[in-house]
């Protein structure tokens, strides 16, 4: 016996209309084309980092190739153009004071005659070609300073001019300097810097420029540097022994008082 309930039917499948295969097709098309957009740019996007490092590379050579030509053309100029030294005539001078100033005045006149202190020093250019001395100054001075408490940069006071003066290679030229602030010390202030408490520094400066045209300078600076002394027992009496002699060395001064440019 078949049973059928009033009022429920099968419906029949739904179909797309035309339409709508439209509208699907249109979306599809442009989900195609944006994947196709977006594959491009990558692409794209790939060959401009590709490029971008080329160029980087290639400006990197460029940079590393001129800095090695500047560097070869630097060694060159430096192989070839002028240095200038100083240095002292003597480097273990000694000193012989006559009198002190408030010694009797001697019968032997030559006794009573002053010892002038100077600092004889050589301009050496050391290069293989000449150098136009520019301007330079040299200082000697006595003073109760210590190294250590000298100022950064050395008071060279007013530098002379020296146009149309050349230096070249191997030459000498003569320089002199005057002890300050009096020309000549007595025995009291030799023991003084003999007892290292004054000290003897000379220092200077020369500018001179190349035959390429570049302009530098030579700082130089030296001080009078007493023997180091030990104790010795002779004879069971303690004496101080020196050893080796005072000379003159460019160590143990600021780093301003010498340097080459």
């Amino acid at each position: 016996m078949m049973m059928c309930l009033a009022g429920v039917t099968e419906s029949a499948p739904a179909t797309w209309r035309w339409r709508e295969w439209i509208l699907f097709g249109a979306n599809l098309a442009l989900a195609v084309v944006g994947i196709a957009g977006i594959i491009a740019a990558y692409i794209t996007l790939l060959k401009l980092e590709r490029q971008t490092k080329a160029g980087e590379d290639a400006a990197k050579a460029a940079k590393d190739n001129a800095e090695a030509a500047r560097l070869n053309a630097q060694a060159v100029i430096n192989a070839e153009r002028a240095w200038i030294t100083v240095v002292p005539y003597i480097w273990s001078p000694e000193f012989y004071p006559l009198r002190e100033k408030t010694d009797p005045v001697p019968d032997d006149l030559r006794d009573v005659l002053h010892i002038v202190h100077q600092f004889p020093a050589k301009i050496v250019n050391v290069g293989k070609t000449p150098a136009k001395l520019e301007a330079l100054a040299l200082r000697y001075v006595r003073t109760p300073t210590r190294p250590s408490r000298l100022g950064p940069e050395p008071d060279y006071g007013e530098l002379s001019s020296e146009n149309n003066h050349f230096a070249f290679p191997n030459e000498e030229i003569a320089l002199t300097a005057v002890l300050s602030p009096e020309g000549t010390m007595t025995k009291s202030q030799i023991a003084a810097v003999q007892n290292k408490e004054e000290f003897l520094y000379a220092f200077g400066i020369v500018k001179y420029s190349d035959v390429y045209g570049i302009l530098h300078e030579t700082r130089f600076g030296y001080r009078y540097q007493m023997p180091d002394t030990h104790m010795i027992m002779r004879d069971g009496v303690i004496e101080t022994v020196s050893t080796g002699k005072a000379v003159f060395r460019n160590d143990g001064l600021p780093s301003a008082y010498n340097g080459h440019t």
